[in-house]
């Protein structure tokens, strides 16, 4: 077998000892590995950059999309006040529209009220929903009978009888009062009287 003869190197360019001094190597080094680091980080700082310009974007945007939303809302400031406005003006011609009229009011009575009932004199109330009665009765069934009519009539929604006295001296019957609230009538729950417990 052949034996391999080692290689030799020879470097025929001359060491310069400044290499082999600390400064030397700094630089050396500079020169080779610090070039690497110095683009990684000029990379770094122009990511950066980019961004940068990318956020700023996006702030726009974002600030944009905001001023319109916020122009959006603003413009619905006043729809609350003009559902509110709006409910009440429906509520106010819907009380309007149930409200009988002069004439509606005096055809019930005249439906409601007994021969034997006469009327002295009629006076509207405040709200002109209703109307105060002065009148006599020749009896007090006649009188019964004119306020049960009024109770039981879907146009009438309350009755009050606020006075009934004697008629004056020479003349039969009574003298009462009676106040008529037209409109639809309220329906209520009856209660329910609770057992006694034996």
């Amino acid at each position: 077998m052949k034996q391999t003869q080692p290689r030799l190197h020879v470097n025929l360019l001359p060491q310069d000892p400044f290499f082999e001094s600390t400064l030397g190597r700094v630089i050396n080094w500079a020169s080779t590995a610090g070039r690497y680091l110095v683009i990684f980080t000029q990379l770094i700082v122009i990511g950066s950059f980019a961004t940068r310009f990318k956020l700023d974007r996006d702030a726009t945007d974002l600030r944009a999309e905001v001023f319109t939303k916020s122009s959006i809302i603003e413009s619905y400031d006043t729809l609350e006040d003009d559902v509110a406005m709006i409910q009440k003006r429906t509520s106010f011609l819907k009380t309007e529209s149930e409200k009988k009229t002069i004439a509606e009011m005096f055809d019930i009575l005249g439906k409601t009220m007994p021969v034997d009932v006469a009327l002295q004199s009629i006076q509207t109330n405040t709200g002109g929903d209703g109307l105060t009665l002065r009148g006599t009765a020749i009896r007090s069934s006649d009188l019964t009978i004119f306020v049960r009519n009024l109770l039981i009539s879907n146009d009438v929604r309350a009755v009050q009888v606020s006075e009934v006295k004697s008629s004056k001296e020479g003349q039969p019957g009574f003298e009462f009062t009676v106040s008529v609230q037209f409109g639809e009538k309220t329906v209520r729950t009856p209660v329910q009287q609770k057992k006694k417990s034996t």
